[in-house]
């Protein structure tokens, strides 16, 4: 039960991962993107977390949090999310999740002395996460949510 307790509080706090910092024009003249969203896994899918739902979160977090940045299939650019979750067990018994939420903005690029275009990542953002079951989808969407408002913050900067 104290195990419990100290995972359950250990996870309570969202941490928001800066290990990265990228420059704001990374971000300019960013129009379009379309979205993709990582297979989810099978402790995810076990806890009610689907990539499908994701993406509708996401894309209308995007188009309400950043009106002027169009979501296209078509579009190079993409903005690339992230959540692996994992159940917390003491013994044989599921007691709690914890996992990681990841946003990303990935762009064409050249890096300089190679010949030639690549993607490159120049926006990221992750969270940690954890709690007990019952929080897991709400603490996912509110992350989801947090991430866009430091991407479409970021992103408002380096678009005036």
């Amino acid at each position: 039960m104290v195990l419990f307790l100290l995972l359950a509080f250990m996870f309570m706090f969202p941490v928001q991962s800066s290990a990265q910092t990228f420059k704001l024009q990374n971000l300019a003249a960013l129009r379009a993107v379309h979205v993709v969203v990582e297979d989810i896994g099978q402790d995810g899918k076990d806890l009610g977390i689907t990539e499908e739902d994701l993406k509708a979160h996401l894309i209308v977090l995007l188009r309400n949090k950043v009106p002027k940045l169009s979501v296209k299939a078509s579009a190079w650019e993409y903005i690339y999310l992230n959540v692996t979750l994992n159940f917390s067990e003491v013994g044989e018994r599921k007691v709690g999740f914890h996992g990681n939420v990841e946003l990303e903005v990935v762009r064409p690029g050249t890096i300089e002395g190679i010949r030639g275009t690549t993607l490159l990542e120049v926006w990221k953002r992750g969270m940690l996460i954890g709690g007990p079951l019952n929080s897991v989808s709400m603490m996912v969407r509110e992350n989801v949510e947090r991430l866009v408002t430091l991407l479409a913050a970021d992103w408002l900067q380096a678009n005036p």
